[in-house]
């Protein structure tokens, strides 16, 4: 597998591990990392997530002991580490197993990956490069004709452009992921014995080309009626189709009464960015100080290729006076969301704007997803069925049937509920020690500040509110 977020993420450490609680990072890289130790089970595995990897007492470590896979790799079972581009592009096939550990957390966005290609990001692989080496590591080890193997990759960052509703990071890393598959559809076209099937495992964001309700529309309806436009806080009605008050579209974009024509779409807006809305406020609070409002717009500017109007550059004053992360402004902000800071949806929502993308929500949607398949029988970018088991995969399913599917078709049902079982009586089935009870983490959270007894699932673990 590769991928290009935390190797203990959900998607990743499905495929290798099971515990209770997706959070329980530390336990998922541990199965990870042991998962060879009395025969090969991985033979590749590449992302991100050093730090679930090296002991406590390591710059950056996430541990709370003193694990130390990152020295230790060869003791189970694994025969190469790679920690950088030059070290993937090094491994040969006598190299398997072997795992690639390129970032401490998740790999950089594309776009900010090329922005940066020869500075600070020069040793960060691309998904292509992982694809391709893998591919020839595994094609090197099972050239037998009788011998396959079965390989998940996954674009992971385009759900976090996603969650922040960033159309410049999303266009991006789609942009990527369709370099990925032109080129493993290529591999699958020479070989003539491969299906490769592409799927998401969920919609985010609920995002549409075309914005969908003119904002100066809606204000003038309001005047019509008598009652004053209306002034929302964008960031406290983000999971509204009404949240973007502050910014109306761009004046060439809006006709004499304020119609945004709400079905069209000017990608043409994006093409100027050199850095997601991410590295942006991270570039910022990098600095560890107070952000003037003139750093803030020229720092929007140089990042998205624009210049701000006066609307965008009130609403950026206005981001500044609403995330908890710059100054002191506020303590107790109740718009914090997990998946990143408020600024970085704040500016965001000047690209969706400027380009008439529409969201819809910060989270995951029930929207189906497409599925596509390329079985190399006759060639065909399968919207029929051909080639080796395409058939299985023609019509509607649910979101865990195409894993059932794939179980099927490489005959390791059998295999999987008797690893599963053997992972349940290694790290689930067990006591588990509640903490101390006044303790604020959540139940997911391991009590950092408790010295724990033996027999949980690993020495020095307990949860606070789980049994």
């Amino acid at each position: 597998m590769y991928v290009y977020i935390r190797i203990t993420h959900a998607t990743p450490g499905s495929f290798y591990a099971h515990v209770l609680i997706r959070e329980w990072e530390n336990l998922i890289g541990h199965q990870l990392g042991m998962k060879n130790k009395d025969e090969t089970m991985v033979d590749v595995a590449f992302g991100g997530g050093l730090q679930h990897f090296i002991p406590q007492t390591e710059s950056g470590s996430k541990r709370h002991d003193n694990w130390d896979f990152k020295s230790d790799y060869k003791e189970y079972g694994w025969n190469s580490l790679s920690l950088n581009r030059t070290a993937l592009m090094d491994l040969g096939s006598d190299d398997l197993p072997a795992i690639g550990l390129f970032s401490m957390s998740h790999l950089p966005y594309y776009l900010d990956r090329l922005t940066n290609a020869n500075d600070e990001y020069s040793e960060v692989p691309s998904l292509v490069e992982m694809s391709d080496r893998a591919i020839h590591l595994l094609d090197s080890k099972y050239d037998h004709p009788e011998q396959g193997w079965f390989l998940m990759i996954e674009a992971s960052r385009i759900d976090m452009c996603e969650h922040s509703n960033d159309p410049v990071c999303l266009v991006n890393e789609m942009a990527e992921m369709n370099d990925v598959l032109q080129s493993v559809f290529e591999y699958a076209e020479n070989d003539g014995n491969t299906l490769v099937v592409a799927l998401a495992d969920h919609e985010t964001g609920g995002v549409a080309m075309g914005r969908g309700i003119s904002v100066q529309a809606d204000q003038l309806v309001d005047y019509q009626a008598g009652m004053s436009p209306r002034q929302f806080s964008t960031v406290a009605h983000q999971g509204s189709f009404d949240y973007d008050v502050l910014i109306p579209p761009l004046p060439n974009l809006v006709d004499s009464i304020g119609y945004s024509y709400m079905y069209n779409w000017y990608p043409d807006a994006l093409k100027n960015a050199t850095h997601t809305s991410e590295y942006i406020v991270s570039s910022l609070l990098a600095t560890k100080q107070s952000v003037p409002i003139n750093t803030l717009v020229d720092t929007v500017e140089s990042g998205f290729g624009i210049s701000c109007s006066a609307n965008e550059t009130s609403f950026l004053e206005s981001m500044l006076h609403r995330d908890p992360l710059f100054g002191n402004f506020t303590t107790n902000n109740p718009y914090f969301n997990y998946w990143s800071p408020v600024m970085v949806h704040g500016i965001s929502l000047i690209m969706s704007s400027r380009s008439l993308t529409g969201w819809t929500t910060h989270g995951h949607t029930g929207l189906s997803i497409y599925l596509s398949y390329f079985a190399t029988l006759f060639i065909l970018f399968c919207l029929l069925s051909c080639g080796v088991g395409a058939e299985l995969f023609a019509g509607q399913h649910t979101n865990e049937g195409i894993g059932r599917l794939l179980s099927t078709l490489l005959q390791v049902s059998d295999l999987q509920a008797t690893e599963t079982q053997h992972l349940q009586d290694i790290y689930v089935k067990k006591n588990f020690t509640i903490c101390d009870n006044t303790d604020p983490l959540p139940y997911y959270l391991y009590n950092k500040n408790v010295t724990y007894p033996e027999g949980n699932l690993l020495t020095g673990y307990c949860v606070t509110a789980y049994q």
